[in-house]
């Protein structure tokens, strides 16, 4: 810019010239505002005078003078020692200048300017951010001030001004992990000196996304921490079932133990705004300080707090989005139905379903959907009924007809935290909410969440905390089952959706919009306090009680249904209405106690922990219902006035206790040690075997820790090896399977009304015996060997973290062997079963800055595989579960194509075993054993016949990736997501096969899918020749050539946001404001189900018929107040 002034202008105020300067010079001038008040106005003209001209005229006969360092002018009083040069603030700092102006430069170690970098007076919004050059500027009204340099992939620094006013800053690159502190069983300890297998996300991971609950966050990110929806599918509110490291019984995948601040809680009812971080415990040794309820591993959920000397802050993170169901089934068209239907039932020796004219009347509709879809029913008395399924020729895609294109949900979250020099508090409240899917019912789900958290030092070696949560979830669905997606399938493409006389045809969309609602809501309330005592140092005692009360509500009405009949009048349907009502209380209760005393000794590093814990756990629940309602809009038992009320009720209670102890050592990091102990009791067990001890050890090597290393230091920072061991006892699969009186006999009771005694002239209840019980019955022990490996390198850029494991469950509870049939009632269970899991799980991240972009990526990948080791199966039956059995394995037959000829046939071993008659398109089956014939043996491993195992239902090679990009406000991140190997068979899925093995036209929906079928015209078809009847049964055996591959790569998310630069937002008081957008299942790739069947790979669940999963679009904003 020119170093010459242009200026005119009589008694105007100093500081006006000086901007006049800046505006025309670029140059920034750097003066005491109480001095500048008090100089004389200025009375000035001139063209083009240079610049220290300019300013000796303008100061003239003013008790000020000026000195120019490179571009900044120093104004200062006569005889006042000049400050160190200022630099150049970037536009729009905060405050105007004060007594006192702050300025200085910021690089890296590399001495390169770092652009960005946020400057803060700590505690308020005052300050600036760094310009291209590295720069900042800007004035305080005191010297006693402490500045906060913070840059994303840089450790923050905090400075006091004092006396200085100018900064040379260097900030350091963040030695990612190696000093990270991360939270532990009744603890926390830096990963560098960690032991065990031990993962931790920070919460804003599971943010800024259109999702509600915190395992639909969770997939994905850690390795092997599965994640898979249930039979609920996508329903909006569903909660995903999380794993930790496999299998945990006979083919169960068991759920680890969850801990809110130390505390059981359900991690879908908390709000994932409010998460501060997630740690997760994967091997036995991390686990065991736990026990019993910990044996598959556990999950740490920290909530967020508020930082000492802060003030109060406000967030406010919000989203809109909207969402669209994916995969959804497409319909083959009606005349295709029509055909395949007509085809399959001449196959099987009977009569066309549709006739010439019905078709001829489907084929007109196709061209002019405007023609009759329907006419009147022909039969006798029937006349007042529109046709459908068989006798109309309608083209109904009722998946389409019945789900919206698009559904709205929104989410807002409300932050408040503050601390002073003693409290520190954090304030949270959500909601979450999803729009109706179904185009006929007003469905929706709807979450709110609050929770407060308050920590207060209350003197020096006494601290008290206190934390509350409470949240509550309500959904509204039809109730009648037509109307749930399963029931979709159920309605023929050929069935209208009105008729003529304009009403809805009868058995379509009045099922769903008068058939009545289902309202369920479930509110959870939790509250704990501790207290922290100190009186020593090294000495912490603590003591915490939790209580949750959780209530459960669901309300079910159902209605009669009318639907119009050809002369326009209505008719029921004689659905008998009624009300059903379901009420659930459970209270939980833990208490803690521990104390523990850590100590250095040159070099030496002790830490030892005991403590002692107890819960105990009450459910009740009631379930009551009547026929027949006064009102169809008031969902109460009391208007009903059925005769036949129906009560029942459950309730359990059970309780553990449990000593522990923990012993850590480290020698200067380099050595390390840990050993847990735990005797835990349970009342689940007779009281003889309910008391076991369960230890686990593990240790660590920090080789780069070692003299010998020192060349390899400024490449590999970080390599430690690490081993445990460890063994726990296992109540969780009983507490899961509902099983909480084992070891005591249970009587089962009748009512009069549903028994055949008669005594007196009446029916009489009775009493029934129950199973029998073991009195040996005990703990199942879970154990687990692990090796791993953790590496950064290239100043930890790179992380790599590595496990090998290997569990063991012994113990398990399996049948005794059968008793004799005259005994008339079950034999026990007992400890006589064990299985093993062997696996892996890898992560792998890389974080680096080049200029003013920052990037990182993070790669997760697991796998597992179980076996059974003993199960009692002396016949060997592969019905059951067998010794050296694989989980996950899907027996069948291997598959030779389809029979192209009746030559074929009589040539091939014969199949008869399983069916009697075969033709050209039936599958024909291998002959394994080279007996020439087909059969299945006796279903043992000793004679399977030509069965063998062809596949593993187990999903392997599960991964995630994540890259995040950074550049001068603007973010970048894309997540995806897969399964790299998984077979699936479909059984009897007549989602998948179109026609059931039973031949049921009824159960029937021809997709578009099942066209590719064999026929003589379309002899290489994919699916096999199709029977309208049992014999289709044939051909849907569990094979290779319906084997299907499930593996998939899914972009997860993707999001592009904006943060809007500092010096603006500071002006209006707003730490940050970014807004974004998101997008949520963008694409999935799963090449071996594509054209084979219509579903997400992710809901490869029993028949695959259920709620599809949704892809969502969303903007977004956050937003911060100080």
């Amino acid at each position: 810019m020119s170093q010459t002034i242009t200026f005119s202008g009589t008694e105007v105020p100093l500081e006006k010239v000086f901007s006049t300067i800046k505006q025309q010079t670029g140059y920034f001038v750097s003066y005491k505002a109480s001095q500048v008040r008090k100089a004389k106005p200025v009375t000035i003209h001139g063209e083009n005078m240079p610049l220290e001209l300019f300013l000796n005229q303008a100061l003239k006969d003013q008790q000020l003078e000026f000195t120019i360092e490179e571009s900044t002018i120093f104004i200062k009083q006569k005889n006042e020692r000049f400050p160190p040069p200022a630099l150049q603030p970037l536009p729009g700092a905060l405050f105007p200048p004060a007594d006192i102006s702050l300025s200085g430069r910021v690089t890296n170690a590399k001495k390169e300017p770092l652009e960005g970098v946020s400057v803060t007076v700590k505690g308020t919004q005052a300050g600036t951010t760094t310009n291209a050059d590295g720069r900042f500027q800007f004035s305080v009204p005191s010297a006693n001030v402490e500045l906060v340099f913070s840059f994303v992939g840089y450790a923050t620094q905090t400075v006091k001004a004092k006396s200085q006013i100018v900064f040379n800053i260097v900030l350091e690159e963040e030695v990612s992990r190696l000093s990270d502190v991360v939270v532990v069983g009744y603890g926390t300890q830096k990963r560098i000196n960690l032991t065990g297998a031990v993962d931790q996300i920070s919460g804003d991971k599971l943010t800024d996304r259109p999702i509600v609950k915190v395992s639909q966050a969770l997939q994905g990110l850690m390795a092997n921490v599965n994640v898979v929806t249930t039979t609920e599918g996508g329903k909006p509110g569903t909660n995903l079932s999380i794993n930790v490291r496999g299998y945990t019984g006979l083919g169960a995948t068991g759920s680890p133990l969850i801990l809110v601040d130390g505390v059981e809680a359900d991690i879908n009812a908390i709000n994932p705004n409010d998460i501060e971080s997630i740690s997760v415990l994967k091997d036995a040794a991390s686990s065991a300080i736990y026990g019993s309820r910990a044996p598959y591993g556990v999950i740490l959920v920290t909530t967020k707090m508020g930082k000492k000397g802060d003030g109060i802050k406000l967030s406010y993170n919000s989203n809109f989005s909207y969402s669209q169901t994916i995969h959804r089934p497409i319909s083959a068209s009606s005349l295709d139905f029509a055909t395949v239907i007509n085809e399959a039932a001449n196959n099987a020796g009977r009569a066309n379903l549709f006739s010439d004219v019905q078709i001829e009347k489907i084929k007109a509709h196709l061209a002019d959907p405007s023609a009759p879809s329907t006419e009147v029913d022909p039969g006798a008395g029937r006349g007042y009924l529109w046709l459908g399924y068989f006798g109309s020729y309608a083209n109904t895609d009722w998946y389409d007809v019945f789900t919206k294109n698009w559904t709205s949900n929104q989410l807002h979250n409300i932050g408040i935290s503050g601390g002073s020099d003693k409290t520190t508090y954090y304030i949270g409240l959500g909601y979450a909410g999803a729009g109706a899917i179904n185009n006929f019912f007003d469905d929706s789900y709807d979450q709110y969440n609050f929770r407060a958290n308050i920590n207060s030092q209350v003197t020096p070696w006494l601290k008290f905390g206190i934390r509350t949560s409470y949240s509550k979830d309500s959904v509204r669905s039809p109730t009648n089952s037509r109307g749930n997606w399963s029931g979709l399938y159920q309605k023929m493409v050929t069935s209208p959706v009105t008729v003529p006389t304009g009403g809805y045809w009868r058995d379509g969309v009045t099922f769903i919009q008068d058939g009545g609602a289902t309202l369920a809501s479930n509110q959870k309330a939790w509250i704990m306090g501790d207290v922290t005592l100190t009186p020593l140092p090294g000495l912490e005692i603590r003591g915490s009680y939790n209580y949750n009360y959780n209530t459960w509500t669901n309300v079910a009405a159902a209605n009669d249904i009318f639907y119009q009949t050809t002369d326009g009048s209505y008719r029921s349907y004689n659905i008998v209405p009624s009300i059903s009502k379901s009420n659930e209380v459970s209270s939980f209760v833990n208490y803690n106690f521990y104390t523990s005393y850590e100590k250095k000794l040159s070099g030496h590093y002790f830490k030892i922990m005991a403590g002692y814990q107890q819960e105990h756990k009450n459910y009740q629940r009631l379930n009551a219902g009547n026929n027949y309602t006064y009102s169809p809009t008031l969902p109460s038992l009391t208007l009903t006035y059925g005769t036949n009320y129906s009560a029942n009720d459950a309730l359990y209670e059970w309780a553990t206790s449990g000593i522990f102890t923990r012993f850590n050592y480290n020698y200067k990091e380099k050595y390390l040690l840990e050993f847990n102990g735990r005797y835990d009791g349970t009342s689940l067990f007779p009281s003889n075997r309910r008391w076991q001890f369960f230890p686990s050890v593990s240790a660590g090597y920090n080789i780069a820790k070692e003299q010998y290393w020192n060349s390899l230091r400024s490449t590999f920072s970080t390599v430690k090896l690490r081993a445990s061991y460890g063994m726990l006892g296992d109540i969780s699969s009983l507490i899961n399977s509902g099983s909480y009186y084992l070891s005591q006999p249970s009587l089962s009771t009748t009512a009069p009304a549903n028994t055949n005694w008669l005594f007196g002239g009446a029916q009489q209840p009775a009493v029934n015996a129950g199973s029998l019980v073991s009195s040996a019955v005990t703990w199942a022990k879970p154990s687990m060997l692990d090796f791993g490996i953790d590496v950064g390198a290239l100043n930890e850029k790179l992380q790599l973290s590595f496990d090998w494991y290997h569990r063991k469950v012994r113990d398990l509870y399996g049948p005794v062997q059968q008793y004799p049939g005259i005994l008339g009632v079950s034999p026990p269970q007992i400890n006589n079963a064990s299985v093993e899991t062997k696996g892996f799980d890898m992560t792998v991240s890389w974080s680096d800055r080049i200029g003013a972009l920052s990037y990182s990526a993070r790669f997760v990948l697991s796998n597992y595989k179980g076996k059974v080791l003993s199960y009692p199966n002396p016949a060997g039956s592969t019905g059951t579960w067998y010794n050296g059995q694989a989980m996950g394995a899907i027996w069948g037959y291997e598959t030779a194509g389809l029979f192209q000829s009746d030559d074929e046939i009589g040539h091939a071993p014969s199949q008869t075993a399983i069916w009697g008659t075969w033709h050209p398109g039936d599958v024909r089956y291998k002959d394994l054993n080279g007996d020439n014939k087909i059969d299945y043996g006796n279903n043992t491993l000793s004679n399977p016949g030509d069965q063998k195992v062809i596949g593993n239902g187990t999903p392997q090679y599960s991964y995630g990736f994540t890259l995040s990009l950074g550049y001068k406000g603007f973010d970048f991140q894309a997540f995806l997501q897969g399964v790299g190997k998984r077979d699936y068979a479909p059984g009897w899925s007549t989602f998948f096969w179109g026609i059931p093995g039973s031949g049921s036209e009824w159960a029937s929906q021809v997709l578009v899918t099942n066209l590719n079928r064999y026929t003589a015209e379309t002899p290489n078809g994919y699916f096999p020749r199709y029977y309208l009847s049992g014999e289709n049964s044939k051909n849907q055996q569990t094979q290779s050539r319906y084997l299907l591959n499930a593996a998939y790569l899914r972009l997860k998310n993707l999001q592009l946001g904006y943060t809007v630069p500092a010096h603006i937002t500071r002006r209006a008081h707003i730490g940050r404001l970014r807004v974004y957008g998101s997008a949520e299942n963008l694409f999935t790739i799963a090449p071996g189900l594509n054209k084979k069947f219509q579903i997400d790979p992710e809901l490869l669940i029993s028949d695959g018929n259920i709620y599809p999963i949704s892809r969502a679009f969303a903007i977004g904003v956050n937003l911060d107040i100080q």
